[in-house]
């Protein structure tokens, strides 16, 4: 972003108008507007599902640190309007190229925290759950199939 300030002359007063211009070159009179505009246009490229599941509502295909580090900005300027915000992840290079989903606890007086889950986590977490219950199927004789 980059601002250009204009001198204006009404009544023998002169005024200074800013205009804050977006990378793409888009004009906004508000600060504030031509940063929420760059952090959504920072993440456009990044596909995404919305498809809620306990609570993770929508997914992200991170193929970069790059693009992980652009939805964190996304998540404090939009979604958080700039509350304070943690973030939580176990994020690294092993996330690169796998779907990611986020989850938000507000709280009044303290610092909202932002926990992420990947696919891949979830995936594994669920096999582990089934296989518990395979093996208590087979020590207690059931059949849910």
């Amino acid at each position: 972003m980059r601002i250009e300030e204009t001198n204006v002359v009404i009544d023998n007063l002169t005024m200074k108008i800013e205009t804050y211009i977006a990378k793409d070159g888009k004009e906004f009179k508000i600060e504030h507007n031509c940063i929420r505009y760059e952090r959504e246009l920072a993440i456009k490229h990044i596909p995404f599902k919305n498809k809620g599941y306990m609570g993770y509502e929508c997914w992200y295909y991170i193929s970069s640190i790059e693009d992980f580090e652009a939805l964190k900005k996304y998540i404090t300027t939009i979604v958080q309007e700039g509350t304070r915000t943690e973030f939580y992840c176990n994020f690294n290079e092993k996330n690169i190229n796998d779907w990611i989903s986020y989850q938000i606890e507000r709280y009044v007086d303290d610092v909202d925290t932002c926990n992420f889950t990947s696919f891949k986590e979830t995936k594994k977490g669920f096999e582990e759950i089934q296989k518990d219950f395979e093996e208590l199927e087979e020590i207690f004789n059931i059949d849910v199939r």
